[in-house]
């Protein structure tokens, strides 16, 4: 399982409270025992640098079933990554985003250029931009951070979507927060990503999941070793 940070645990950590109630408050014992539990050594703080990152990419099939060839691969952000933070890489993202975190539990340092740009509203906790920019704008950025980061399809969630999970740019980006919480009133979803091996080629198909259980099919990708590389990654 993947842990993947938002901006909402990183205000946490950071001591911004704004959009936290009497009752989360209460629900630790008091605002001393949240605090303490969001610290560097604190229950929650401690998860957090352990198993959470900013971003990461995942083989949609693995390489174990296509020893030969490459597979799909997916990005997951809570925002979204740009092209210039795709350019500086997944492990880059994450090394900042973790001494990021590390300053704001520990309440102690200063934060260095890095630090206050993955912060910031361009950064991956934050960017909105796959889902409010004009198709020509956003998909043109997400052509750019694929090619960087090596993926097919770019996967997110932090704008609320409420009619359901949204797909952009010829399935190429993927808006997965559909309001779920209480305080927004949406329904609940999952997207569903099921890859497999046809012959030769790789076939992944992107499904939106119900609270039923129903399955809404939103795109399939196909990739063929036999393709010139340019041409590699085809869609229906």
């Amino acid at each position: 399982m993947v842990h993947v940070l938002g901006n909402h645990e990183m205000m946490n950590a950071m001591m911004d409270w704004r959009y936290v109630t009497p009752g989360d408050v209460a629900s630790f014992g008091g605002a001393h025992e949240r605090r303490d539990a969001m610290s560097l050594h604190g229950w929650l703080g401690t998860e957090w640098m352990q198993h959470y990152q900013v971003t990461t990419h995942v083989d949609l099939l693995p390489a174990a079933d296509m020893p030969l060839y490459p597979t799909h691969r997916a990005s997951f952000v809570h925002g979204g990554v740009t092209p210039a933070f795709a350019d500086m890489g997944v492990d880059a993202m994450n090394d900042v985003g973790h001494t990021l975190l590390e300053k704001s539990l520990a309440r102690r340092g200063h934060l260095s250029k890095a630090e206050h740009a993955l912060w910031s509203s361009d950064g991956p906790f934050w960017f909105r931009g796959y889902a409010q920019d004009p198709a020509k704008v956003a998909c043109t950025m997400a052509d750019q951070a694929r090619s960087s980061l090596g993926v097919y399809a770019l996967i997110m969630g932090h704008t609320p979507q409420f009619s359901g999970i949204r797909t952009r740019c010829d399935g190429r980006v993927y808006l997965i927060d559909t309001g779920l919480s209480r305080a927004y009133g949406g329904r609940p979803s999952a997207l569903d990503v099921s890859s497999r091996r046809w012959g030769p080629c790789v076939v992944s198909t992107f499904s939106a999941v119900d609270l039923s259980g129903a399955y809404h099919t939103l795109h399939h990708a196909w990739q063929c070793p036999y393709l010139r590389l340019g041409r590699r990654l085809r869609t229906t």
